[in-house]
């Protein structure tokens, strides 16, 4: 980043002793706001980017949200104090801010920032260092991470003096030198050699590969320093039905000081039916394309009968130095399968559940036509009761393959917990088999409306019609102090807790109170009619 700023000191000093026109001031916009032009950066020697990943909660995502990850490279702590990370669509210029929390990154140590959740995923992040909540693109956008919290305003690349990294992907019209290729749902953008590569080249400091967040209690990695040897796994396919193959990988980075020699790298693929130690190669067998190149592979064959879903596969590497690392290779089977889950998972009598079937179609044909019955007997229902994939009875989005039935528990039905069948079928013949875990529970008993002023009574109010601006009302939800003569509450004060959560969805259903003294104003619906 400095480089830049001597640069444009030396523009403006010419500028000032030799231009008299404004032909240099356009020139310089030019250089610096096209989205054409992609400078190179000083190289970071502390605090960079160390992965992007925007698929989080979509289809076929492990983990529910994105994120951004964050590395120091360097030898000396860097204080996050006041910094942030921005994000902006891949042609945008429009940037969102995520602030950072006042925390010294102490070197070697990892950082990460949770941003939005999608609807989809099996697994939460690691604990984040800092929520945020930017809702990032999957394949193609460009994120920065600035020691200001302005946002940035630019048309075009916006490396100024605040912006200490820098990273674009896909197609994003501003990177460092080479945007990193398109990511996907389930590929991150992740900087080599666990964050310590950087040559200001997107392309060539990053890889694409299954995500693997860490945050600041994660073990350090000293870069330049004695260090254990580490590698980023990945399937290709990466989804595949029982009987099918895929090609596994391991991308070692070696250990150093000194780098590490007779590497070994052993899978654990017993959750797809084959060797809880298999040995991957280096040596252009077994699927290895190169000899010799650190990247280690092993063809694998999914055992016909294994159960559909995301298999996690535990990776472990060692050296002849005697260091360790691992790392995980993700791998969809995709079997045809359901499972179901409840929403609340406790619901009490006579309140509403949703309770859904989610389908994991099959390969080789493709499912089609599928259908979802679960057996709601045990819980005064149905015994053949079909879920829905169309947006009604409670399912959010039409044909993404979770089925939904939305239901009251009635009132007499035994308290305790249920395990629902579910049964899925598509037209190729296949079936499936899950259940519903649910508990049913005893309604919460009434409130009393005196807790609601727990913390006391603000400004003295009494349930006293003498008293028409200060007129205390205990409602069995809240309590408030009413002003006839502006008709609005001076204050509303309510208790809340878990028991008070339940399952109705917003009303928009607005009612004038008719518990009022006579002659007090009643504010009606037809009030605010049309004001938005």
């Amino acid at each position: 980043m400095s480089s830049h700023s001597k640069r444009l000191q030396n523009y403006h000093s010419w500028y000032f002793r030799f231009a008299a026109a404004s032909a240099l001031a356009a020139l310089l916009v030019t250089l610096f706001s096209s989205s054409a032009v992609h400078p190179v950066q000083a190289v970071s020697s502390g605090v960079v980017i160390s992965q992007v990943y925007g698929g989080g909660g979509n289809t076929g995502a492990t983990f529910k949200n994105d994120f951004i990850e964050l590395f120091n490279r360097g030898n000396s702590a860097v204080s996050l104090n006041g910094w942030a990370v921005q994000y902006a669509s891949a042609a945008g210029v429009s940037w969102q801010v995520t602030p950072l929390t006042n925390v010294m990154l102490e070197p070697g140590q990892y950082y990460l920032i949770q941003e939005s959740a999608g609807a989809g995923g099996t697994t939460n992040l690691p604990t984040p260092d800092v929520i945020g909540g930017i809702m990032m693109s999957a394949t193609g956008a460009k994120v920065a991470l600035t020691s200001s919290s302005a946002a940035l305003s630019t048309s075009g690349c916006p490396f100024g003096a605040t912006v200490v990294d820098f990273v674009g992907y896909g197609t994003a019209n501003c990177s460092e030198t080479t945007a990193v290729p398109a990511l996907t749902n389930t590929t991150a953008a992740l900087r080599l050699n666990s964050g310590c590569n950087e040559t200001d080249n997107d392309s060539a400091d990053f890889e694409t590969s299954a995500p693997d967040p860490r945050n600041s209690n994660d073990d350090f990695h000293l870069c330049g320093g004695p260090g254990n040897p580490s590698g980023v796994g990945a399937a290709n396919p990466n989804a595949v039905p029982p009987g099918g193959s895929s090609l596994l990988t391991v991308s070692v980075t070696p250990g150093t000081a000194p780098v590490s020699t007779g590497i070994t790298v052993t899978g654990n693929l017993s959750t797809i039916g084959g060797s809880a130690t298999q040995q991957f190669f280096d040596n252009a067998t077994n699927g290895d394309v190169t000899a010799g190149d650190n990247i280690f592979s092993y063809q694998a064959t999914v055992t016909a009968g294994t159960s559909g879903g995301i298999k996690t596969l535990p990776v472990s590497i060692a050296d002849a130095e005697l260091r360790n690392g691992s790392t995980n290779i993700s791998l969809t089977v995709q079997a045809f399968s359901v499972a179901g889950s409840a929403n609340p998972g406790a619901v009490a009598q006579g309140a509403s559940v949703i309770l859904t079937g989610t389908v994991t179609p099959a390969l080789g044909p493709p499912s089609s036509v599928i259908t979802v019955t679960g057996d709601l007997s045990s819980i005064g229902g149905s015994a053949t009761q079909p879920f829905f994939d169309d947006g009604s009875n409670g399912d959010a989005t039409a044909g993404n393959n979770v089925f939904t039935f939305q239901m009251v528990v009635p009132g007499p039905t035994t308290t305790g917990p249920r395990s629902l069948p579910l049964s899925a079928a598509d037209a190729q013949a296949r079936m499936a088999a899950g259940s519903i875990s649910l508990t049913v529970t005893t309604p919460p008993g009434p409130h009393d409306p005196a807790e609601h002023l727990l913390m006391g009574n603000p400004n003295g109010a009494t349930a006293d019609t003498n008293f028409p601006d200060n007129y205390l009302m205990m409602k069995l939800q809240y309590a408030l102090s009413y002003n006839n003569s502006r008709r609005i509450p001076n204050w509303t004060s309510w208790h809340l807790d878990s028991t008070w959560r339940g399952s109705a969805q917003r009303q928009d259903d607005y009612r004038n109170d008719t518990t009022l003294p006579a002659g007090f104003n009643q504010v009606l619906g037809t009030d605010y009619s049309g004001s938005g």
